[in-house]
């Protein structure tokens, strides 16, 4: 009985990656099958090569895209507010400079 507790954490890990990256795994699954395929048709033989690193090449995309997707509302809202600061900046300045030059009317 010592043993099950490591093993439903892990089992609960793998169900969470499941449920995150099904998506990329489906992916990464069929796109691997058709470029094995494809390199097995080139050659003329089985072989192992590049073509099998499809899956794992697919989850760290999956990976960087799930992160991104998680961040980006915060970069879009920190944009906008940086944008609405440099137009008062901009309108500022323009207002500075419209008092400076109105005694040259």
């Amino acid at each position: 009985m010592k043993g099950t507790g490591g093993m439903r954490r892990f089992r609960k890990k793998v169900r969470r990656f499941v449920r995150l990256y099904w998506f990329w795994v489906s992916l990464g699954l069929v796109l691997t099958k058709v470029s094995v395929e494809a390199a097995y048709i080139e050659r003329g033989y089985k072989a192992y090569g590049g073509e099998w690193l499809v899956l794992p090449v697919v989850l760290i995309v999956g990976y960087f895209v799930n992160e991104a997707r998680m961040y980006l509302p915060d970069f879009i809202e920190e944009w906008r507010e940086e944008k609405a600061y440099e137009r008062r900046v901009a309108e500022n300045r323009r207002r500075v400079q419209r008092e400076r030059n109105s005694h040259l009317r």
